[in-house]
């Protein structure tokens, strides 16, 4: 005689709250072998553990510049009707769990090139592509960054 799924469910509450002591019952369907322990423990692993991002964070730090979604990133009411419009970004360094990048073109009225945070979790949301040697617009954006506010004069 098998024990019903309430029945389980209250075993299973009752070893959590108890110090997580070892419980293995036969179920009745099949011939494995349940343990708490392990499904608590892969749980837990899941939430406490932070993703690290470390291929993200690699590839980031082999690119100078990126194109990214203007609106996504700046959180203005535009992000849901024009996620498209894009700007250039260099990448300035990568920390454990964001990107530092700084405008490559000056805005309108600005004196300064901004600084932004993005974390990594959030870029693949920002991201279109890489602006790399292969690019056709890469000369475009690599002197516009290196020439700065000369490049408006």
């Amino acid at each position: 005689m098998g024990i019903s799924p309430h029945t389980k469910t209250d075993y299973i509450w009752t070893a959590i709250i108890d110090g997580l002591t070892s419980l293995s019952f036969q179920s009745a369907m099949t011939a494995k072998t349940f343990c708490v322990n392990t499904v608590v423990a892969k749980i837990l692993k899941d939430y406490v553990q932070c993703p690290t991002f470390e291929e993200l964070r690699a590839e980031i730090q082999q690119q100078r510049y990126a194109n990214l979604r203007y609106h996504v990133l700046m959180k203005t009411p535009f992000a849901e009707t024009r996620p498209h419009v894009n700007h250039w970004y260099a990448v300035l360094y990568v920390t454990n769990d964001s990107v530092i990048i700084q405008d490559v073109l000056l805005k309108c009225a600005a004196t300064r090139f901004a600084v932004h945070v993005v974390k990594l979790e959030d870029w693949n949301t920002v991201f279109m592509e890489w602006i790399d040697e292969d690019h056709n617009r890469f000369d475009d954006c690599h002197r516009s960054f290196v020439e700065g506010m000369r490049e408006y004069q």
